[in-house]
């Protein structure tokens, strides 16, 4: 979607130009059959969102609703090209008792804090669980907090879910 508040965004409208992807419905497959599923809204930070959420869940052992919470960074290809960050991580990353974001700066990334209080970007997503119930999870701080959940089906189909 373009945005025609910042002449220097990527999304600004101009001739010839296509704007950052605004989608991201994101499926996760394991052995053919959905584990996670998500998607974000937020134009530039849709694609940082999404994927980070993905790397907390399979990469960090995060169970779906701490991979959804956790802070995020992003790069969002601004005239800048510093990577914005949320306020925990100057706090709470840490490499052997180094901030991660430090370790970062030395092998010459650049970083500048979000000041958004709304955060970088959302997500809403299902985890599909070994039981074979589903579990929605929303974010639970940016933006006010989301809400998800599972429509409960009729009694002929004989799926089980559960609405978090």
């Amino acid at each position: 979607m373009f945005s025609a508040k910042d002449k220097s965004s990527p999304n600004y409208p101009a001739p010839n130009k296509r704007p950052l992807s605004s989608m991201s419905p994101t499926i996760v497959m394991k052995d053919g059959k959905p584990v996670i599923t998500l998607g974000s809204p937020g134009s530039e930070t849709i694609m940082t969102t999404v994927l980070q959420t993905i790397i907390n869940y399979l990469d960090f052992d995060m169970n779906f609703p701490e991979a959804i919470a956790s802070p995020r960074l992003s790069q969002m290809n601004n005239e800048h090209g510093k990577t914005h960050y949320e306020e925990i991580f100057q706090d709470k990353y840490m490499i052997q008792g180094k901030n991660l974001l430090e370790d970062l700066k030395e092998m010459g990334h650049e970083f500048k804090l979000e000041k958004n209080p709304q955060g970088l970007g959302t997500t809403t997503g299902l985890e599909f669980l070994l039981d074979g119930r589903v579990r929605a999870v929303a974010e639970p701080i940016r933006r006010g907090g989301g809400h998800a959940m599972v429509q409960y089906p009729s009694k002929e189909t004989g799926v089980s879910h559960i609405a978090e």
